[in-house]
């Protein structure tokens, strides 16, 4: 569509629209005295108050962007416009409301609705039965050297142990089986520690072993998921269900958590279904395993992220100046073609 003709079809619907608006305002208003008395005796009658529709509709007729919608969709649908075409003409026709849909809006509604994440003291966990289970090691207890093999990135297909990858450094270890559930729990936990290790000085070292008695489905499970978790080492065990032998892993529990620092266990974290969402408790054993307050980590954990400020639309100076190739100070239609090209890929 020419640049000429798409302004006479501008002009044309913007016209169009509001001389239906104000005909429509100019009946009303004439027939508004004799019609009156007419409604209200039907309300009496029928025991009704239909108020609210009749100023609901009465809104929705003079909105100008509603008929200016009608319109549009009207040509769309006798296919003298296409939707692209229709949507360049709802912009230029009413260029605040598209402002409103900058890219900062769906950032701040996805933190208003993001869930609070707590950070508690770690010896007040309790596992959701409430009985006492135990699974690896203990705290206080050196963690064993164990092997298991890497499914992603430097390590796949390598054997590789955890604890001495960390160097002595504060490490989450994590041995879960395969069920979904532990898998949403540890993409939360994975971006938790990506926040926090990007807070503290200390480093912190995080791995998660997948335990299951086919090795191939387990490989194939971790490939799948363990490219999308940055910061995460992600191996499996050969050693079936119950993980590698010097470890004492519970084949009844679904994900074990230990925390530890200079390869000492500092707290164990036994989850008979695996955690749905990042427990408090658990990172409250993170925050003291890097040597930080828990309220410090749990502000680190809320901070709101900063929103990029929407991009502005270039003036008419700006894409003359960027597209005018000929330099007689205007677009002809090959340049405006290629401005709006510009502009829609923004």
């Amino acid at each position: 569509m020419s640049r000429l003709t798409f302004a006479f079809m501008l002009s044309a619907l913007v016209c169009s629209t509001g001389f239906s608006q104000d005909t429509r305002t100019g009946k009303t208003t004439e027939k508004r005295g004799e019609s009156r008395v007419q409604k209200r005796g039907e309300e009496a009658r029928g025991g009704e108050n239909p108020r609210s529709n009749r100023s609901e509709s009465r809104r929705s007729d003079s909105d100008p962007r509603a008929a200016f919608r009608k319109r549009l969709g009207e040509l769309i649908e006798k296919g003298k416009l296409t939707r692209q075409e229709a949507s360049q003409l709802y912009t230029l026709a009413f260029p605040e409301r598209s402002r409103d849909r900058g890219a900062g809006r769906g950032t701040e509604k996805r933190y208003r609705n993001r869930r609070k994440v707590e950070v508690k003291d770690p010896a007040q966990f309790k596992t959701a039965e409430g009985k006492t289970l135990f699974s690896g090691p203990q705290p206080g207890e050196k963690i064993p050297p164990f092997q298991v093999t890497g499914l992603v990135g430097d390590f796949d297909g390598k054997k590789i142990d955890p604890v001495s990858l960390a160097g002595g450094k504060p490490q989450v270890l994590i041995f879960m089986d395969g069920n979904r559930v532990g898998l949403r729990g540890l993409f939360g936990l994975a971006r938790m520690v990506s926040q926090i290790k990007e807070k503290s000085d200390n480093g912190l070292h995080f791995s998660a072993t997948l335990l299951g008695d086919d090795p191939a489905e387990l490989s194939q499970f971790g490939k799948r998921f363990g490219s999308r978790l940055s910061g995460l080492v992600m191996a499996a065990s050969q050693d079936g269900r119950d993980g590698p032998g010097a470890l004492g892993l519970n084949r009844t529990i679904s994900m074990t958590v230990v925390v530890a620092k200079d390869g000492k266990v500092t707290h164990n974290f036994v989850f008979p279904q695996s955690m749905l969402y990042p427990d408090p408790h658990v990172l409250g054993a993170i925050a003291g395993a890097i040597g930080q307050k828990r309220e410090t980590v749990a502000k680190w954990l809320n901070e709101e992220p900063a929103v990029a400020a929407p991009a502005r639309r270039p003036s008419r100076k700006d894409l003359i100046k960027r597209f005018d190739k000929d330099g007689d100070g205007k677009l002809n239609e090959e340049e405006g073609r290629a401005a709006r090209k510009a502009l829609q890929r923004k």
